[in-house]
């Protein structure tokens, strides 16, 4: 039987056979005990009914005890329902968490054991927290603020910058949102720009719903602690 597969010059219990540049197959044999480990599993199972036709051998299915020690998988964590709940309540009333969940939803598809880490810490501080709430009062001066802001280049791996505004209504807290740019921004202007953007979309959306339903607003007032952004706003020349 021909699969291939070379023995390691540093230690003979490891054979290995590479399929492609960037996969193998790996055989680890110890006298009557044998691991195999790839990322196919269409490969593994080639593996294992071709050595079966030549060897006596049992298939245990995924390991679990080699040599004495115990194997534990722990992989599969509820990341995306964890994600999930806290989403919903982040978007009904929990604005002090939108950040975090912006940051965190962007591991949904891989997370790692430190982004699992980091939920478990969100979730210890919303349970900490469940005595925070939104507190509407009724104000004479019904008028809309906005508070746009930007983080430039805050995703690390991709030099994204992140969105950020929350809108209030008579002094009370309507509207909020924390996401990551569709495209990287060159400068912390741009950044401030886009999220300026976002903000004015999403006061335009307001002040035509608060106007059919018979709260006409005349001007909303948009906060931007960028100056840079503000002029390039204010010059028709850029537009």
């Amino acid at each position: 039987m021909d699969q291939k597969f070379i023995r390691s010059g540093h230690d003979s219990c490891v054979y290995i056979k590479q399929l492609s540049d960037e996969e193998f197959v790996y055989l680890l044999i110890y006298v009557d005990d044998m691991l195999i480990a790839a990322k196919s599993m269409t490969e593994i199972n080639k593996i294992k009914e071709a050595l079966s036709t030549c060897f006596e051998m049992k298939d245990m299915g995924a390991a679990s005890r080699i040599l004495g020690i115990d194997i534990i998988r722990d992989k599969k964590v509820p990341y995306s329902s964890a994600i999930g709940s806290v989403m919903y309540a982040m978007v009904g009333t929990r604005t002090d968490v939108a950040q975090a969940i912006g940051v965190l939803s962007r591991f949904m598809g891989r997370p790692g054991k430190i982004h699992w880490i980091a939920v478990k810490w969100l979730l210890i501080y919303l349970k900490g927290s469940t005595d925070l709430n939104l507190v509407f009062t009724r104000e004479k001066d019904f008028r809309v603020q906005g508070f746009s802001d930007s983080d430039y280049a805050a995703d690390l791996d991709r030099r994204r910058s992140t969105t950020g505004y929350v809108f209030t209504v008579g002094g009370n807290t309507l509207s909020w949102k924390s996401n990551l740019q569709s495209i990287m921004a060159l400068s912390t202007t741009e950044a401030e720009y886009v999220a300026l953007t976002e903000a004015v979309k999403e006061a335009l959306w307001i002040q035509g719903l608060l106007t059919e339903m018979g709260f006409k607003q005349e001007k909303i007032t948009l906060w931007c602690d960028s100056q840079s952004a503000i002029s390039l706003s204010k010059n028709n020349t850029f537009h």
